[in-house]
């Protein structure tokens, strides 16, 4: 069990999730000792620390009492060393460097630019059949968000077409209007046949193969049927009404993390 705790805050602080072991200690309210001591193998990981490897960075702590399933509630495994090395080698800040397929740039204070691959307005149309062609993906524009960690997985920005209200509500904070931007992690496909995370991460980026790309809050996921529940913010009902959506149709499932306003 030691051993497999240990793992975990490795990977955690391979991910930048995570600057040092003693971390989870202050999250969950107990001495540095007491990781040393379950580290090591003398003691069994406090119920205040399983919950807040838990809740707070979606650990499967199952992974860590019984050796069950992967390391994370998302079916994520850790991170393996000769994919990214012992750990992210940051070169000197200004200086732009990858990890995986990122381009990122350490701005310090813990923030990093990530430039990800944006499918605008002109070029959605395309994306349908091109999302798997690199000389399609090759001729799309640039963009860049920011980041408070460095950035692992695919991540792809949005813009929202003109036509598209469904997400626009001028009451709600969270509102996304034509000709915003949004940025989002693609969920591997392999990850759809559990229950998607959609209360941490409501808003998603659909790729569907008749409708097109649309962005939706994902209000509800029938695992065994393979069907979501698309909901709009927009407040006009009659016609954003909340819909379902089969997982057979869908190519392409990105949780946002970021959402740029057009002024």
């Amino acid at each position: 069990m030691a051993h497999r705790f240990k793992r975990v805050l490795t990977d955690l602080k391979k991910r930048g999730r995570i600057k040092a072991f003693n971390v989870i200690a202050s999250d969950a309210k107990v001495s540095p000792q007491t990781i040393t001591e379950v580290n090591g193998g003398r003691m069994r990981p406090p119920d205040e620390v399983l919950q807040v490897l838990k809740k707070k960075y979606s650990v499967n702590t199952e992974f860590i009492t019984e050796n069950k399933g992967s390391m994370y509630v998302n079916g994520e495994g850790e991170i393996q060393e000769d994919a990214v090395g012992s750990d992210i080698m940051l070169p000197m800040r200004g200086q732009p460097f990858s990890v995986g397929a990122n381009e990122m740039e350490d701005l310090g204070n813990g923030l990093y630019r990530l430039r990800t691959l944006l499918v605008d307005k002109k070029s959605a149309a395309g994306y349908l059949t091109g999302w798997g062609d690199q000389e399609y993906l090759g001729e799309l524009k640039h963009h860049s968000v920011i980041v408070r960690n460095p950035a692992r997985g695919i991540y792809r920005s949005f813009q929202i077409h003109d036509n598209n209200e469904s997400m626009y509500n001028e009451n709600d904070a969270r509102s996304i209007g034509p000709r915003d931007i949004v940025t989002g992690r693609l969920l591997n496909r392999s990850m759809w046949k559990s229950r998607l995370h959609f209360n941490r991460w409501p808003f998603w980026v659909i790729v569907h193969k008749t409708e097109g790309i649309t962005t939706k809050q994902i209000i509800d996921h029938q695992v065994d049927s393979g069907i979501i529940m698309c909901h709009s913010l927009n407040p006009d009902k009659e016609k954003f009404s909340d819909f379902p959506l089969f997982l057979d149709d869908v190519i392409q499932l990105f949780n946002v993390i970021k959402v740029e306003h057009e002024i």
